[in-house]
């Protein structure tokens, strides 16, 4: 308890940020990019951030954020600010957390800790002192302030003479950082002279700008090249920003990051933990939501970095990776263990609304689920969503009802639609979930069902230069790859992404990167961002 109330020292009254209400994700309209500067304000580290800080900080790979409160995602993402804050609980977790790792660090690996101060030749308080300007400093992402260092040193005096010397001083000054707000929270406020007018733009600090820049594309806190050219005054401009983030995007870590903002956009990050009915399903197993999830993780990685790494290659791309039970599935042979390169048939696998993984997501426990596929595509992929079903809308025949076991899964869903109740949201809806009933609940093609052909038709309404007609999945993705709707909405999603906020209502996101197209690389958009004034600039309210 006395570690926690000992937070309150630490927190900066400046750092308040109430998020409002997420506004309704309508269709880019009139407002400028001056609308899309975010509020000063402070985002809590995600619990996939909190795991790779303290990796990066103390070379612990023990995830301790994976027993944390899973965390919220009202931007669409887990870096939401306006979503993650912190509840009763997680104050546990934090604490129990920072005991555990201060303890490790200390017992296993104390040396890292000073930044290459030797106590046995320095002495205790020099080492002290290293610890302030390296460990805490990196960990608070830029240098401490004279009081902050000051009460850090007060903290370990008194646990030092008290609790059993310099080993155990060290370890509660590590404790207490760990559960500062300082370390789980990211500042985004400016420097402490800013401007104070409501409404006033103020320019961050290069530390907060590598912070924000280090997140976004590695998911943890600068590493050392980028620390030492902020310290070094190199860090200051839109060419250094560029040159960092280029350097960044060679790192494993922009693999692993903007992997899974891939996965989050496309909630594929829910394969790994797939249930499906065993009776419909017997194939379908743990070890297949494995192989499934590895495959995602791999075609991401391909997309991201591999040819022109496009939007189009994401959406359109017939090369993927199988094991023996992916390969098995898509009906094509795999030599060798483990995951392996394949090519897919191109007229029924092009790109990710086609992969197992992405399938069996987005479909029923006991059935394909047209409804949620179509209802998933609009809203996330197309950033049209339909409107919400009234409250009152009795279901579809479940799929052991006697009445429709002879009978397609699309003909099960037509005939609970065929009322003018449903019938007008559903046209949209059905359109494109219908297209993807040439495959199953866990992504196995089919030709048939229940004895009677499948029907794989579809239509598009209402989205502009994409409507029409097509048959099967892979002509629907075709029709997308092609199309200013497909590049608008991942612009929309990155973006949000990118400033762990929904966009303003009516917000102009083309004047970001008006060149921006589905042939452009996935992460020419994050660039473009990174090289915008939404991206240094906070507003003050």
């Amino acid at each position: 308890m006395r570690k926690i109330l000992a937070l309150g020292v630490f927190v900066t009254s400046a750092a308040c940020y109430s998020g409002g209400p997420l506004e309704s994700p309508d269709p880019p309209a009139t407002k400028s990019s001056a609308s899309l500067v975010s509020p000063r304000r402070i985002r809590r580290l995600s619990n996939r951030e909190y795991d790779n800080v303290v990796r990066d900080l103390l070379g612990d790979t023990t995830s301790p954020a994976r027993k944390f409160v899973v965390d919220t995602y009202q931007n669409g993402y887990d870096n939401g600010s306006a979503g993650l804050a912190v509840q009763s609980d997680q104050v546990v977790d934090y604490q129990s957390a920072a005991e555990a790792l201060a303890a490790n660090a200390v017992a296993n690996d104390m040396g890292r800790l000073f930044g290459g101060c030797d106590v046995a030749s320095q002495g205790e308080d020099a080492c002290v002192e290293a610890f302030l300007t390296t460990t805490a400093a990196r960990a608070w992402r830029r240098p401490l302030t004279t009081t902050e260092a000051a009460r850090l040193r007060d903290v370990y005096r008194l646990d030092s003479q008290t609790s059993g010397g310099f080993a155990r001083g060290v370890r509660t000054m590590l404790e207490v950082i760990l559960q500062s707000p300082q370390f789980l929270y990211r500042e985004e406020l400016g420097a402490r002279d800013a401007a104070t007018k409501p409404g006033a733009m103020v320019r961050l600090t290069d530390y907060e700008i590598s912070s924000e820049l280090s997140f976004l594309l590695t998911g943890s806190m600068p590493d050392d090249a980028l620390w030492t050219a902020v310290a070094n005054g190199q860090f200051t401009s839109v060419d250094d920003y560029q040159r960092e983030a280029t350097r960044l995007l060679a790192a494993p870590g922009a693999r692993e990051t903007l992997r899974a903002f891939l996965h989050e956009w496309l909630a594929t990050d829910r394969a790994l933990t797939l249930s499906k009915n065993a009776g419909l399903y017997p194939s379908f197993d743990a070890a297949m939501a494995t192989s499934m999830s590895a495959e995602l993780d791999r075609f991401y990685d391909d997309a991201l970095f591999a040819g022109d790494g496009s939007l189009r290659r994401l959406f359109t791309s017939n090369e993927s990776f199988a094991d023996e039970t992916l390969g098995r599935l898509y009906g094509i042979p795999v030599i060798g263990s483990g995951l392996q390169p394949v090519t897919l048939d191109p007229s029924l696998r092009k790109g990710i609304m086609t992969r197992a993984g992405f399938l069996a997501v987005h479909a029923a426990t006991d059935s394909s689920g047209p409804i949620a596929r179509g209802v998933f595509v609009l809203e996330t992929i197309l950033c049209a969503p339909p409107p919400r079903p009234p409250a009152n809308v009795p279901p579809a025949a479940p799929v052991g009802d006697p009445g429709v076991k002879n009978i397609t899964t699309r003909q099960r869903f037509e005939r609970h639609v065929s009322t003018p109740f449903c019938a007008g949201c559903h046209k949209q809806i059905d359109g494109v979930g219908f297209g993807f009933e040439q495959f199953d609940g866990i992504g196995a093609f089919r030709s048939t069902e229940n004895g009677q052909p499948v029907d794989t038709s579809g239509s598009l309404v209402g989205m502009g230069e994409i409507d029409g007609d097509y048959v099967g999945v892979a002509q629907l993705a075709d029709k997308l790859a092609g199309s200013r709707v497909l590049a608008d909405c991942y612009v929309r999603q990155a973006y949000r992404y990118a400033m762990g906020q929904i966009e303003p209502t009516g917000a102009d996101l083309r004047g970001l990167d008006a060149a921006f197209s589905t042939d452009a690389k996935l992460t020419d958009f994050l660039l473009a961002i990174i090289a915008h004034p939404i991206f240094v600039n906070r507003t003050f309210e």
